[in-house]
Parts: structure tokens; sequence; C-alpha cells
């Protein structure tokens, strides 16, 4: 395959991948790394090795082997990451898009907060909320306008692959 249509490809794949991960405002992304970790790990590292391959032995005979295969190793981590990450976008949508979707009312107090210090481009705002009976639910949400000891009430909706989510 010619290097363009793999790099159309992979720009495809990731710009879909970002979509799905950062289309719902309210999302359960701790379950859906873990997911994706499970489902998706050996996929995104040969998916991963296939490009660095494709980058380093693949692109240019003249380069010495072992700057070929730390190249390789170094790609290879990279875009597995890469490609973990957008596999986890997908998973995102596929559970807010397909399947069976549940209306869920989720009530508890809000016990912790994940906060980054200054916002920065694809940084979430995390609350950890303490339901009712006990439950412990981590919830990626838009905004830094939640306190611990706050009720926490919203309608989230469970989708196919179990990940609580809302749109707004």
């Amino acid at each position: 395959m010619s290097q363009k249509k793999l790099i159309v490809i992979f720009i495809v794949f990731l710009l879909g991948g970002l979509y799905g991960g950062y289309s719902n405002d309210f999302i359960q992304n701790d379950k859906a790394l873990s997911a994706t970790f499970k489902w998706c790990t050996v996929p995104s590292v040969i998916i991963g090795l296939y490009y660095a391959y494709c980058s380093t032995f693949g692109y240019n005979k003249k380069i010495a082997v072992w700057k070929n295969s730390l190249g390789l190793l170094m790609l290879t981590a990279i875009f597995g990451i890469i490609f973990l990450k957008s596999f986890q976008g997908y998973l995102v949508f596929f559970n807010c898009n397909l399947g069976s979707q549940e209306t869920v009312l989720v009530t508890g107090q809000i016990t912790e907060l994940d906060y980054p210090k200054n916002k920065k481009p694809f940084n979430n705002y995390t609350i950890i909320i303490e339901t009712h009976n006990n439950e412990y639910i981590k919830l990626d949400v838009p905004t830094n306008k939640y306190f611990v000891g706050q009720p926490f009430d919203k309608e989230l909706t469970l989708g196919s692959l179990g990940f609580l989510y809302s749109r707004q």
C-alpha cells in the first residue's frame, strides 16, 4: 500500500475516533478505557507495528538497521497508543449510537473531583459520585462547576456497551 493511502487511512481513523470520544458532554470514560484495553490492545499493537514498519524498514532502505529497529520500537509504541485512543472513541460512539439504550436516573453526592489545574485541549473534568446504594460512578463532565458534597441528580443513558453517557 502506498504511503499516501496509509496516511489518509490513519488520519480518517484518528479523526473518527476523536469525534466518537468527544461527542458527549457526560461519559463514563473509565469504563470505556477499561473496555478499550481489554478488547483493542492487541489490534492496536498490530496496526501500530504495521505503520511503524512502513515508516522505518519499509520506507528508506539506506538507514542503518539499528536505527530502523529503534525507530520501529518507538513508533510501534506511539502508533499503538494513538490507535488505542482512537479505538476508545469508536467504542464510545458505538455505545451511544448502536444497540439498546436505557435511561437511568443517577442520584447521589459528589465525593471527589479530578480536575486539571489549567484546562487544555482534550483534558477532562472528572467527578466521582457516590450513589444512594453506595456505588461509585466516575463521570467525565463538561465543566468544573462542581464541588465536593454537591448533590448530583441527572438522567443519563446506559449504552449498549455498558457506559453511562449524556449528550448534554
